[in-house]
């Protein structure tokens, strides 16, 4: 029972993610109206923000691009936020959390990251209790190209020299939250844990990803007998795989035994950025129409099947009632002859 309803909420959330992709695509835009600072003590003659302009180059097909501004001239960042005063008559806990909002409405178990109504807003309560806003980084390990690992014998010499100066950085920046973020799910090792997870006097939560369409799509040779074509297929088609639901029940049961009763884990992410186009194709809206569900190969009929009785349901319903009309305008002629 329990492998259908995650299969059904991950597959409700992957089509509920491309319904999104295909609105944002055909409704206009509406402009929102930013909220206006409450009081008299913040001058309204300001803007709400003054932007910033920040150069970057994006890591595309394997190399770096130039260095652009064409997207980042609006950075907002919290320093330049005008209407804002921020609040230093507080303690915070050693996760960051703030202290003395009188929580409501709590779900989770006590001692552990929970989910709580304060102020009439929602937050994450952390494990003594604090009102947490988590802000922080993923990926935090080293590199694995020749280059990274180069570099990192260079500088550091071993992990746990890396993981200690990591960890008062993180903690002097007062990052409250990262991910080891290897693919295959896995928890942190105990030689860089202690060094990343507690620098200073600070605390630090963390969350994994399960990668649950990616692993399915990774382990398919081994347990499929074939690799997915992933440059001509949407990785979409493989919700419908009669093994999926199975699969990724087994791997959640395996992953999330790894961390029950860590204080420090938040929980998971199910997966991240799923291509509703072919992965390697330069046509954005190749793989996500009807008629590429409705083509795909016999390997795949589990996907096209489901299209064909998408469509099948839906015109029958249009088909049935022309026809309802058609034979009510016949029998009127009839009587009339």
């Amino acid at each position: 029972m329990r492998k259908h309803i995650i299969y059904r909420y991950f597959l409700f959330l992957s089509l509920v993610g491309l319904m999104q992709l295909t609105l944002s695509c055909s409704s206009s835009s509406n402009e929102i109206e930013p909220l206006k600072p409450e009081g008299g003590d913040t001058p309204l003659e300001k803007d709400e923000y003054t932007f910033l302009n920040v150069e970057y180059r994006k890591w595309q097909n394997g190399t770096f691009q130039a260095w652009t501004t064409a997207d980042s001239r609006e950075t907002r960042t919290i320093d330049n936020m005008n209407w804002y005063t921020p609040s230093s008559d507080y303690s915070r806990t050693a996760w960051g959390g703030r202290i003395g909002l009188q929580p409501s409405s709590v779900v989770g178990k006590e001692g552990f990251f929970r989910v709580a109504s304060c102020g009439g807003r929602s937050y994450l309560l952390d494990p003594d209790n604090g009102a947490v806003i988590i802000h922080g980084i993923q990926h935090v390990r080293p590199g694995e190209s020749t280059a990274h690992k180069k570099a990192f014998s260079t500088r550091y010499g071993s992990e746990a020299r890396w993981s200690e100066e990591t960890g008062k950085l993180l903690a002097d920046n007062h990052i409250n939250y990262i991910s080891y973020g290897s693919n295959r799910i896995e928890v942190f090792p105990a030689a860089v844990r202690a060094n990343l997870l507690t620098p200073k006097t600070q605390k630090i939560a963390y969350a994994e990803n399960l990668y649950l369409l990616r692993t399915f799509m990774w382990d398919m040779s081994k347990n499929l007998g074939y690799a997915f074509d992933d440059d001509k297929y949407n990785r979409l088609v493989l919700l419908f795989e009669p093994t999926f639901a199975t699969y990724i029940d087994r791997l959640v049961q395996e992953k999330s035994a790894l961390f029950a009763g860590d204080r420090h884990f938040i929980g998971f992410y199910l997966d991240n950025e799923l291509p509703f186009a072919s992965y390697q194709n330069t046509d954005p809206l190749r793989g996500i129409d009807l008629k590429h569900f409705l083509s795909l190969p016999e390997r795949y009929k589990a996907a096209r099947e489901y299209a064909e009785k998408f469509m099948w349901n839906t015109y029958e319903r249009v088909f049935v009632a022309e026809y309802q009309q058609y034979k009510k305008i016949k029998v009127q002629k009839f009587a009339y002859v």
